[in-house]
């Protein structure tokens, strides 16, 4: 999948790292532009997830196959406190429980019937294991925790570490665009082709999503929600980045070793919310 942008970044974690960064924060100043405009009327609420919400009988029709890793504890301790800030501020916002969040670090196929699923999941069999396990031989630490502004979910993202509060950048040298990489290349190689909707280079988890437009219905409602955000990522920066010229100030806090405490998940179904059920799991560290 990332072949290319690997090479061209002569697989140099500063410049992989400076080229995710770019890109975040380039799309939160697009969004944040298109939030506010006169344009713009209100979020985009899922409605999948309000029928879902709705009706309890209710059965997403859209079936994926997916490599998830699931957050340390101190990651899922960030993401609880800004959790309660949002719900604070929108009552009416659907946050992801405890139990079901997840970043998808490959998403193989989507949008398929349980049968076609089912006929990947066969084809894979053989290599699920060594993909599930695959952290254990290359680890990858992600950093600098941060909020993405959008107008349909918030998700909290990070970028491949690069040496930050490490001995060498080259402790470092294997990025989680690599993990990807590879994981696409097992996946392909074994014969099912990756599928998924887009290529980014995003690590990120969707913590909150819209059900409803009654919390963002305005310009001043929209401001104000767009204002917490930017708060709470510059509460995150102070909290959760790694310090520059404090080589020893780093924990648990400030980065996540994906595959550590939890394994890497291969998972089917209706997977969009943190459902499915899990076919292989790896062995955390």
């Amino acid at each position: 999948m990332f072949d290319d942008l690997l090479a061209e970044a002569n697989n140099d974690p500063r410049m992989i790292q400076s080229h995710c960064e770019r890109q975040r924060v380039g799309r939160n100043d697009r969004l944040k532009t298109q939030m506010l405009s006169r344009e713009l009327q209100g979020v985009k609420t899922d409605e999948f997830l309000l029928r879902a919400l709705q009706q309890p009988n209710y059965q997403d029709p859209r079936n994926n196959l997916c490599v998830w890793a699931r957050p340390t504890r101190a990651v899922g301790g960030m993401i609880e406190k800004v959790q309660q800030e949002l719900r604070a501020l929108a009552p009416g916002i659907w946050t992801t429980p405890s139990t079901c969040l997840h970043m998808t670090v490959l998403e193989i196929v989507h949008t398929l019937t349980p049968e076609e699923v089912a006929a990947c999941v066969a084809t894979l069999r053989p290599c699920l294991k060594e993909m599930a396990d695959w952290p254990l031989k290359h680890r990858t630490r992600l950093i600098k925790p941060m909020l993405n502004i959008d107008d349909g979910a918030v998700a909290l993202s990070f970028v491949p570490a690069a040496g930050e509060c490490r001995d060498s950048v080259s402790d470092d040298q294997y990025t989680y665009l690599h993990l990807r990489n590879d994981l696409s290349r097992m996946s392909c190689e074994n014969g099912v082709e990756v599928v998924a909707r887009y290529a980014t280079t995003s690590s990120h988890m969707t913590v909150a999503r819209f059900v409803s437009n009654k919390d963002h219905g305005d310009k001043r409602a929209m401001e104000s929600w767009i204002k917490t955000l930017e708060a709470l990522n510059i509460w995150l920066k102070d909290n959760y980045h790694p310090k520059i010229g404090q080589p020893n100030k780093v924990d648990v806090d400030c980065e996540w070793y994906i595959g550590a405490e939890r394994p890497l998940e291969i998972r089917q179904g209706s997977l969009w919310y943190g459902g499915g059920e899990t076919i292989e799991t790896g062995t955390a560290y």
